[in-house]
């Protein structure tokens, strides 16, 4: 934590915004796996916003959806939403594609925290799919929000019909997976938060 603050202000002393959006995001990440939303929120929406100056669609994106995955811990759903379309969209614009399986797990938590636990299973499936292409793995912290959803899931659809639908997301292309999220994230009605 206190190297990332150090590099923080350094880059504010230098006034190198890229370097700036960069590091409040890992500050962020620091902070959320720490428990400590409210801080990681601040540094994460203060790196959108250099972001979006800067016009770096790879930042934008990447810090959409890290503000996605908070909110969605948070509890603020709508907001999630929100940062997920922003991310998807931008990403879209500049052939971002790296971050799929990153949209599609943020989506699967959000699914299921709204009570969709077929979407959020079919989600859950796709991102797995994604990350296996890739060979990525899960964070640890991420793991920690997800894990708990997708057995909630799988209590709620039962372990047959839950296995069943997330091998349905796991068969979709990249294609049909960005589509389906797209299209469940405009579609679906999210109560605004107080």
């Amino acid at each position: 934590l206190g190297h990332y603050e150090q590099a923080r202000d350094m880059a504010r002393a230098l006034d190198d915004r890229f370097q700036l959006a960069n590091v409040l995001n890992n500050l962020a990440e620091v902070h959320r796996a720490l428990g400590r939303l409210d801080a990681a929120e601040q540094s994460y929406e203060e790196a959108l916003r250099i972001a979006r100056d800067l016009g770096n669609a790879g930042i934008t994106a990447i810090v959409s959806c890290n503000l996605a995955r908070l909110s969605v811990a948070a509890g603020k759903f709508q907001h999630a939403r929100q940062q997920l379309i922003e991310c998807q969209t931008i990403a879209d614009a500049a052939g971002l594609k790296g971050l799929g399986e990153d949209w599609l797990e943020v989506g699967a938590s959000l699914a299921v925290a709204l009570g969709d636990y077929t979407m959020g299973a079919r989600l859950h499936g796709a991102s797995l799919a994604r990350m296996s292409e890739a060979g990525a793995r899960r964070e640890p912290v991420d793991d920690a929000v997800i894990a708990p959803l997708m057995s909630r899931a799988k209590s709620e659809l039962g372990a047959a019909m839950f296995d069943a639908t997330e091998a349905d997301g796991h068969a979709l292309s990249y294609e049909a997976s960005m589509v389906l999220l797209s299209a469940w994230l405009t579609g679906t009605a999210i109560a605004p938060q107080g």
